[in-house]
């Protein structure tokens, strides 16, 4: 068996040659990204706040009171990440979802190795907003995630009631109340006492984790941490 899987994968190679999952250019079967944007990652890597989970000299927490207990990102939004959560969120990008997910899973277990965490689940799009891309994003991310860490995902836990304006659109003091109420809990059975894992693909203000999370814990979640695949260190770089 082992023999025809290894057959298998160089005829599929040979087929459909690798690409990089951040700029799309042909890769060797054993290279996880180009060498370019290999050298072009940055990573953001302890110490961090133990709140937002950017770099100390980037944190913007502030005075914001976050109701996640906190969020942990394996790459700055910038440069090539900035390019690969493009192709994730606009050009059907499964081979970017598969390698975010495995960074973020490495981060997961580093920063919250001892959380026992029960679940994963994701922010959720509005029904109009998935039909129109066929696809949610964050949920690529948390399903690959999970699966990962071992651990169960519903996608159908958290909802979007609302339809608003994109968060990328607005200003910075705008997006806590474009995001205000519009999250629900559907499956309140499964939140009530459970430490859940909340995924999305980019935190630039937190403010669309924060109420997901306030929704998870008005329906009896026990805790809410959340894990991105990026995170916005300068306002320069806004999360498209």
């Amino acid at each position: 068996m082992a023999l025809l899987a290894r057959i298998g994968k160089f005829l599929l190679d040979a087929v459909f040659p690798p690409r990089c999952p951040l700029c799309g250019e042909m890769i060797l079967p054993e290279q996880k990204t180009c060498e370019q944007c290999t050298g072009q990652l940055v990573s953001i890597l302890p110490p961090v706040c133990n709140r937002c989970g950017r770099p100390e000299r980037y944190c913007r927490c502030g005075d914001s009171v976050f109701r996640f207990a906190r969020c942990v990102s394996p790459f700055a939004y910038k440069g090539v990440i900035r390019k690969g959560i493009h192709r994730l969120k606009f050009d059907n990008g499964t081979s970017s979802a598969r390698y975010f997910a495995e960074a973020m899973a490495d981060t997961i277990r580093r920063e919250y190795g001892s959380e026992a965490i029960d679940f994963v689940v994701c922010v959720p799009m509005h029904p109009i907003d998935k039909n129109e891309r066929g696809y949610n994003q964050a949920a690529l991310l948390a399903r690959r995630t999970a699966r990962l860490l071992g651990l169960p995902f519903y996608e159908d836990v958290l909802v979007k009631r609302v339809l608003n304006t994109r968060q990328h659109t607005l200003a910075h003091n705008e997006r806590s109340g474009n995001v205000m109420n519009i999250f629900e809990v559907k499956r309140t059975s499964l939140a009530k006492g459970s430490t859940i894992l909340l995924c999305d693909d980019v935190i630039t203000t937190g403010s669309t984790l924060d109420q997901c999370s306030a929704a998870l814990l008005a329906a009896g979640a026990a805790r809410v941490l959340c894990v991105t695949a990026a995170s916005v260190l300068g306002s320069e770089n806004q999360a498209e």
